[in-house]
């Protein structure tokens, strides 16, 4: 809103602070003092009743101002009082200058309340006109004495939140940490690694730093990690120096699971399922132990653990598994028998291949197991016999010791040449306390197919009874390839 002068028709703002420097100056509006800023209470209606008198105050002016002309100078000009007042005018200020004196300013100020009161019921051009203007600042209701409150930009600004406040509203980090915690961000899993080893690598620049971390997720904990990080620096020295890994760990607890073996992550994030899926088939197509960690994924994800026992069920469910998890807890079944209750997100699985077995409570994959050969004279004679192709081919119906074997489908190898095997994968066994190795309950040599292949593979080793000692490890070498070839 604004107040209009009907002598000179200048504008001001509703807020002002009206100053008169002597009576015969003439009031002009750039003087008024505006102030947008003021508080909401009373002293915003105090001027908004100093705009109802502003019109009274301007006629007084110029009636004095006419009177004056007509009187004698006076000698000695009126004792004035100074007032000094910082008044804010937009973003400056100013100080007034002394006012008129007290006697003179009472007339002024009651001329100026009776005009107000008169030209405010007249309401014309005499009076100060208070129209409505789009300001959004201050609006005027009917009554010109009453003025609607409104925010200054100041409380406009606070409401709205300055940087700082909106800054404190946003988490905090540790919030943010918690947050991601909760969620399956990868980012998240590798935060803290990522923060000890460059704390690590800062203070290695003045003594040495021991770095000591846990590898229950990763073969080789975070040493991969720790050398990626440490090339973004110069002369950083690293000494990577081994602990008990999960495969160490996993393959005492279950007793000898491994010989040749491949050691996949089931959840690396990196990894298609495609990827993962050829990997696990090559493992097993060329008769590697499957070490396995991270089998469950995040909250509880078995995607990758299904596509492993497809794979695996497709190949051979008939393979034995070690599940292993932390104070010595394991099992050991067939896959097919899998008790997947037992498996956690920090779990470890070795599949064995088809050379693997178990011995009493223990979990064994044939190795380099190797015993000194002896023989006895019927064992020495029997291969004579063969050698000159005197021996029964198939089921021998003329031995009284027909049937010797439970599973029996050809006599070829009554005397086996591979004796003492000392492998218990085909159920061969020692003697407690005699120190013998008995075939009792062996029954791969005795089957047709595995009898087959024994036989092609002789023609190639045994020439003479005295291969059969000169020549033991190349038969041992013949027997795997022949157990490769007809297991299951």
């Amino acid at each position: 809103a604004k107040i209009v002068d009907s002598e000179t028709g200048n504008e001001s703002n509703t807020s002002i602070t009206l100053v008169s420097r002597t009576l015969e100056e003439r009031l002009v509006t750039d003087e008024y003092g505006i102030n947008d800023s003021e508080e909401k209470s009373g002293k915003g209606a105090a001027v908004a009743a100093g705009a109802l008198a502003a019109g009274g105050l301007l006629a007084a002016a110029a009636a004095m101002r006419d009177k004056a002309k007509d009187e004698p100078e006076v000698e000695e000009e009126p004792e004035v009082e100074t007032v000094e007042e910082e008044v804010p005018l937009g973003d400056e200020t100013f100080v007034d200058e002394p006012l008129i004196e007290d006697t003179e300013a009472a007339e002024i100020n009651d001329f100026a309340e009776e005009s107000a009161v008169e030209e405010a019921a007249e309401k014309e051009a005499e009076t100060p006109v208070i129209e409505e203007t789009e300001a959004p600042e201050i609006e005027f209701d009917e009554a010109p004495a009453e003025v609607e409150e409104t925010e200054t930009p100041e409380i406009e600004f606070e409401e709205a939140g300055s940087p700082e406040i909106e800054f404190e509203e946003t988490p905090a980090k540790e919030n943010s940490a918690e947050t991601f915690e909760e969620t399956s961000d990868i980012y998240s899993k590798l935060e803290e690694s990522y923060s000890k080893i460059e704390l690590a690598i800062s203070r290695s620049s003045q003594k040495n730093v021991a770095l000591i971390c846990s590898n229950k997720r990763n073969v080789f904990g975070i040493a991969n990690l720790l050398i990626q990080i440490s090339s973004k620096y110069d002369d950083v020295e690293l000494k990577i120096y081994p602990a008990v890994s999960p495969i160490d760990y996993s393959s005492a607890v279950l007793g000898a699971p491994f010989n040749d073996f491949v050691s996949i992550d089931l959840n690396n994030p990196l990894v298609c399922d495609k990827e993962l899926k050829n990997k696990i088939k090559s493992a097993l197509k060329n008769d590697f132990v499957l070490f396995i960690h991270n089998p469950i994924g995040e909250e509880g994800d078995k995607t990758n653990f299904n596509l492993l026992k497809e794979t695996v069920n497709d190949f051979n469910d008939e393979l034995l598994i070690g599940i292993v998890n932390e104070r010595y807890s394991y099992e050991i079944s067939c896959f097919k028998d899998i008790n997947e209750e037992s498996i956690r997100e920090d779990s470890t699985l070795i599949i064995g291949n088809r050379l693997t077995y178990k011995l009493d409570d223990y979990m064994v994959t044939s190795s380099e197991y190797i015993v000194k050969p002896k023989f006895i004279s019927q064992n020495i004679d029997f291969f004579e016999r063969y050698l000159k192709d005197e021996t029964p081919k198939g089921l021998d119906y003329d031995c009284e010791y027909l049937p010797c074997h439970k599973a029996l489908e050809a006599c070829d190898f009554c005397y086996c040449p591979f004796y003492p095997c000392a492998d218990g994968l085909t159920g061969g066994e020692w003697i407690k306390n005699k120190d013998v190795w008995s075939c009792q309950h062996c029954d791969w040599i005795h089957l047709e197919e595995p009898c087959q292949a024994v036989r092609k593979g002789l023609e190639d080793i045994l020439e003479d009874k005295n291969d059969l000692k000169a020549k033991h490890m190349e038969l041992l070498k013949l027997r795997r390839e022949c157990l490769l070839k007809t297991l299951k």
